[in-house]
């Protein structure tokens, strides 16, 4: 009858032994590769342990998240094999977005159509609402390759709404770089409304947009600029785009 225990006691340290034989990836239930519900006490650098990745490649499979996480937060955890670099099939790059940066802003510095660029890209759910830090797959070229604007290309794009009584000003865009430029000009009113109005820039010409602060983005021959100005109600601004730089007047 002594046997009996201690052949108990002998298949729970087998048992132990095998459990502790288990992979990491195993023992995170299989989670590696896939899904996981974040629990309580998890970092990101203790799921890289788990997982025997990194912090950076857990970031860029999950765009969006930030350093903190917390309970019941559901994120895809690669596994060792992960290539954080390696873009998805069929997709030939990707990009993290920056401040001031719009949709189609990044889809003209690529050369896609803002339609598969937001295909390529299924958990942005509000295009216009994009944050820096995002992690945007981008398709290869559907539109056409680098060089001058094309005809079919929109000459502007805008979004946001104003009170019909918000002042509005006039702004001059002139295109002397001799080269493609597109201009997002993105205003918040004194109001705190907010809009964007974009351009492709040839020649001169005169856009009336609310009057407001304004940061602008501008891409100038694939070279990307920024700045501020101010529109008053009814006044006038100026942006001036040569190859090396963008001149802010009145």
């Amino acid at each position: 009858m002594a046997c009996k225990p201690f052949a108990q006691v002998l298949i729970l340290v087998l048992i132990l032994i095998a459990l502790l034989a288990v992979p990491a990836n195993a023992r995170a239930g299989g989670v590696c590769g896939g899904a996981y519900v974040v629990e309580w006490g998890d970092t990101l650098g203790k799921l890289a342990a788990m997982c025997g990745t990194t912090v950076s490649a857990i970031l860029a499979a999950n765009p969006g998240i930030g350093g903190q996480l917390y309970a019941g937060q559901t994120l895809f955890l690669p596994g060792s094999d992960y290539c954080s670099n390696c873009p998805p099939a069929g997709h030939k790059n990707t990009y993290v977005v920056q401040p001031g940066d719009t949709f189609s802003g990044i889809a003209l510095l690529y050369g896609v159509s803002i339609k598969d660029l937001w295909a390529a890209n299924p958990h942005i759910q509000n295009i216009n609402k994009l944050y820096a830090g995002q992690v945007l797959n981008i398709p290869g070229s559907s539109w056409y390759p680098p060089g001058p604007a094309p005809t079919k290309a929109p000459e502007s794009l805008s979004w946001g709404t104003v009170p019909a009584k918000t002042p509005h000003g006039k702004v001059t865009l002139a295109n002397r770089s001799r080269t493609e430029v597109y201009v997002s000009l993105q205003g918040t009113t004194r109001d705190d409304f907010y809009v964007v109005n974009e351009y492709f820039v040839r020649g001169t010409m005169q856009v009336k947009v609310p009057s407001g602060w304004y940061l602008y983005v501008a891409w100038v021959g694939g070279r990307k600029f920024s700045g501020q100005f101010k529109l008053g109600g009814d006044g006038n601004a100026s942006l001036t785009f040569y190859r090396d730089r963008i001149v802010v007047g009145k």
